[in-house]
């Protein structure tokens, strides 16, 4: 069973290279371009990592 990763990121092309990345290394990657969606993606899945830019519009990364 590969771990579960969310990748929070509001730079689309990062946060693809990151979960690509993730991916090709046998994670199961879930990407959220907004704090919003993260926090969506967060009650719906349950996952082992969390990588979050700390610098978004709106809600910050912390």
């Amino acid at each position: 069973m590969s771990l579960k990763v969310l990748v929070v990121d509001d730079n689309h092309a990062l946060a693809e290279n990151i979960a690509e990345i993730l991916e090709d290394e046998g994670y199961e990657p879930r990407v959220a371009y907004s704090s919003q969606r993260a926090i969506e993606l967060a009650a719906e899945f349950k996952f082992d990592l969390c990588l979050a830019d700390i610098r978004m519009p709106g809600m910050n990364g912390v």
